[in-house]
């Protein structure tokens, strides 16, 4: 099961999306077909990204109970090739997005089934041999209940171990420090999670000193994203801001830092320059803003807002 991009969303989930208008009070709405299901987790949003965007992805990730059942089928449905694992340790988790006007959304994500040990061990054994040849393994979402203290850094050891040119994680608190730990090499967040990690204030700055701070354990890029204002790279290219274009008409922004994510990737798989990459990626963040499902873009959407990306070398 080769793959340009290997993608791992531990915490894997079915994800369900509705939009409503206007919320009023003691209020009862009857969904109809507008309810979009599809499987989710960041990583699977950022598969779905990348295969439009026409990269290649595998999804790996945990699998248990009845919701883990759901969560097969419809990636299969999909028609994104995944490797799951399943566990006997509870039942994989629902995730629900309430979509309003305005672009402004409200989540309510379930915590999913702590993972046995042996679950994990057989999933590390797998990640080294599966990350043989890929351009970049992917990390992608929060820490998954019931982990081994040192698991995410004995995964970024194994995957460099298996040969992937890239080892990025999209993720935050103990699953992103851990991660870059064990030798991640690319890292993107969003500006929150930036000022969590580096215990710093926001700026071009300070995201190249994080960078300085990271590269002896082996980290080499560094991007942090800024909602609809700009944000920052630091990379062996150099140093960059980059400013998406304005956009009115947001439907939903969950899954906009995933579709980034999937625009970069697209952007290695391709060998892309830095500022064609960082182009590329928040064209993608910026058309998945424009639909309700995570992760759903079209190509041509992406690469026309791409264009209108704004990146500066600094």
């Amino acid at each position: 099961m080769a793959a340009k991009t290997l993608i791992i969303n531990l915490n894997l989930a079915l994800d369900k999306t509705v939009y409503v208008p206007r919320l009023r009070p003691h209020e009862t709405y009857r969904l109809g077909p507008g309810v979009i299901t599809l499987p989710g987790g960041k990583g699977v949003n950022m598969a779905r990204a990348l295969r439009s965007a026409g990269g290649s992805p595998v999804v790996a990730g945990f699998v248990a109970g009845h919701m883990g059942s759901l969560i097969t089928k419809a990636l299969e449905e999909a028609g994104l090739r995944s490797r799951l694992f399943r566990h006997g340790g509870g039942e994989s988790r629902l995730c629900f997005t309430l979509a309003t006007s305005g672009g402004t959304a409200y989540n309510f994500n379930e915590e999913g089934a702590p993972v046995p040990l042996r679950a994990q061990r057989a999933f590390l054994a797998w990640t080294e041999r599966a990350s043989r040849g890929a351009v970049l393994a992917a990390v992608c979402g929060r820490r998954v209940r019931g982990l081994a203290k040192e698991f995410y850094r004995e995964l970024s050891r194994r995957l460099l171990a298996g040969g992937a040119r890239e080892v990025g994680y999209d993720a935050s608190g103990p699953a992103l420090r851990d991660g870059a730990l064990g030798g991640a090499t690319l890292v993107k967040i969003n500006r929150r999670e930036f000022m969590e990690f580096e215990r710093s204030r926001f700026s071009a700055a300070a995201v190249a000193r994080c960078l300085a701070r990271w590269r002896p354990r082996g980290l080499r890029t560094l991007i942090v994203t800024n909602s609809s204002g700009p944000g920052y790279c630091s990379c062996p290219s150099g140093n960059f801001s980059f400013t998406p274009p304005a956009a009115g008409g947001i439907v939903n922004p969950v899954g906009a830092g995933d579709s980034f994510m999937a625009g970069w990737a697209r952007a290695l798989e391709l060998r892309l320059g830095a500022e064609a990459s960082l182009k590329l990626a928040a064209g993608c963040s910026v058309a998945d803003c424009m639909t309700l499902g995570s992760g759903v873009i079209a190509r041509a959407e992406a690469e026309r807002w791409a264009r209108r990306v704004r990146v500066k070398k600094i």
